[in-house]
């Protein structure tokens, strides 16, 4: 746990600095975020020593249903410098764990990296540590919308199941790229359902759900003097609807 000051006083996103600990990866300060500091240099020193396979962030969600997972398309990876990964590597792994874990959604899954997420922990190690398999699994506040779960919340065990095939996950992942022909086939079914979807949708893929999770920004408070212009900009508008009827 990276937020244990915080979760033991009731928050789950913030430390008791009134930090959002998910933004202070990119320039951690060693005495308001230790634990963020720490964390950061144990993987700097382990990436220098072996390749990192794969980091998980485990967040809860507080609007979205099931569980899913955020991470770092492989279109991107060219920013990072280094050789091209497998095509939809990063969507590998994912894809595992939905045919394992039944409360886990791969059609909620997203692998955008934007400019604002610059800071949070996924795009901090798949950047600066080049992690590529670097996530943000979320577990839904809201509820399951598929499977035996549909309109219940998830429970103890759920979740806990989740962790378990989560694990099992990473095994077969592992395997997957031992056999050639297991990993063709597993690419091959997940562009199929891409092309499936993008031929009976019009979603649009790149459109995050609107949340309180870790892995989103916090809106920035209005200003005073932003407050003060859309009173005015309301009354002057007032004015010019008596001024028509006039």
């Amino acid at each position: 746990m990276l937020n244990p000051d915080g979760v033991i006083n009731g928050n789950y996103r913030c430390n008791l600095s009134g930090h959002d600990l998910n933004r202070r990866w990119k320039n951690p300060h060693r005495e308001l975020h230790p634990t963020i500091w720490h964390y950061k240099q144990m993987l700097s020193q382990l990436a220098q020593e072996r390749t990192i396979l794969m980091t998980i962030d485990l967040h809860g969600h507080s609007r979205a249903k099931n569980v899913f997972i955020y991470g770092c398309h492989s279109k991107f990876w060219k920013e990072n410098g280094g050789p091209a990964p497998t095509p939809m590597r990063e969507q590998i792994f994912p894809w595992i764990l939905s045919n394992q874990a039944e409360p886990f959604s791969f059609r909620h899954c997203k692998f955008k990296v934007q400019r604002c997420k610059e800071s949070s922990g996924r795009v901090v190690c798949w950047r600066q540590m080049s992690v590529f398999n670097s996530y943000t699994l979320e577990a839904t506040f809201a509820g399951a919308d598929q499977g035996k779960n549909k309109g219940k919340h998830l429970s103890t065990y759920d979740l806990e199941a989740v962790g378990k095939s989560m694990c099992d996950s990473i095994a077969a992942y592992l395997l997957a790229f031992k056999d050639a022909s297991v990993l063709e086939g597993l690419i091959a079914e997940i562009e199929a359902l891409h092309n499936n979807t993008d031929a009976n949708t019009n979603q649009d893929d790149d459109a995050e759900p609107d949340s309180s999770s870790d892995d989103d920004v916090l809106p920035l408070p209005e200003s005073p003097s932003s407050k003060s212009a859309k009173r005015r900009k309301g009354r002057l508008k007032i004015k010019r609807r008596k001024s028509r009827s006039a």
